[in-house]
């Protein structure tokens, strides 16, 4: 009874950490896609090309 119980207690020990390493990556994934999602927004936004256009004036004035 006892071997039992220590095999099922291993076994519970292997599925937790299991089940924590899955929550671990998908709570890693959604993260990613919502920092990637807020990035696009930045992209898109006009502030973005804002700064773009301010860097190549700076940049073209630098080489001219």
């Amino acid at each position: 009874m006892g071997r039992f119980l220590n095999k099922a207690l291993c076994f519970h020990k292997k599925l937790s950490f299991f089940s924590f390493s899955i929550t671990c990556l998908v709570a890693l994934i959604l993260a990613s896609l919502y920092s990637a999602m807020a990035f696009m927004n930045f992209v898109f936004s006009k502030k973005f090309f804002q700064i773009i256009f301010l860097f190549l004036a700076k940049f073209s004035k630098f080489i001219l």
